[in-house]
């Protein structure tokens, strides 16, 4: 009798657990159906429980069958407690990611520069606030496009020739690119780079743009002023 109370008692608090698990893990549909399952099987221990106090004696359990019930029911709720702490864990974790991808998407949306993430394919992973102001594109306009999608061919063609190089050197490649703007071609400073993958493997090409049409801009009329004032003397 001891032994088959043993087994109620674990059976019905392995489906308390696995009740709580729903909340843990976010997956109701499975951790009910598995205290569902729990619960019956304690209804069924409680059933020849019952059996045997109001029989007086005249059923009998065995001893060997009851041992295993209750061995079963031990690895069950053992393997259920110890499924609280790792999904919390778990949980823990994805939430603390989560965080992080958040704070690195402000930081990034908050650089003037212009950057974004391409697959080994080219087409864009990710662009930041610049990058989408700059061109008046949508995260979602440009997810999953190649550049030769949102650029006119002379210009894609110069960005991926500069990403097959990142990729078979290895290395950041820095190269200067007239790019459209809503108020002409601009000139920018692109540094194209390697994203490795935990192998040591090229995973992705990240890009820094800085416009620098103003700076050169500067330096063409501080040479003319040059030129104009030998020519003056």
């Amino acid at each position: 009798m001891a032994i088959i109370s043993l087994s109620i008692l674990l059976q019905f608090t392995a489906a308390g657990l696995a009740v709580r698990l729903i909340w843990t893990t976010g997956r109701k549909l499975a951790w009910s159906l598995i205290a569902v399952a729990m619960v019956l099987m304690g209804v069924r221990r409680c059933v020849s429980l019952y059996r045997l106090v109001s029989s007086d004696g005249v059923v009998t359990t065995d001893f060997s069958a009851e041992l295993i019930a209750l061995t079963i029911s031990f690895l069950m709720f053992t393997g259920v407690a110890w499924l609280g702490p790792l999904f919390a864990e778990i949980r823990k974790t994805n939430k603390a990611l989560k965080e992080s991808e958040e704070r690195f998407r402000v930081f990034i949306d908050n650089v003037p520069a212009l950057v974004s993430l391409k697959d080994m394919d080219g087409r864009y992973i990710f662009i930041n606030e610049a990058y989408r102001k700059n061109f008046g594109m949508s995260q979602a306009e440009c997810e999953g496009k190649g550049a030769a999608s949102l650029f006119s061919g002379a210009i894609a063609e110069g960005f991926a020739a500069q990403e097959r190089q990142v990729i078979e050197t290895m290395a950041p490649v820095t190269r200067e690119h007239e790019v459209p703007h809503s108020d002409g071609k601009h000139i920018h400073l692109c540094t194209k780079f390697p994203v490795l993958d935990t192998q040591g493997k090229v995973a992705s090409v990240g890009t820094i743009s800085t416009d620098i049409t103003d700076r050169i801009q500067a330096e063409d009329d501080r040479n003319t002023a040059l030129i104009n004032a030998e020519e003056a003397n």
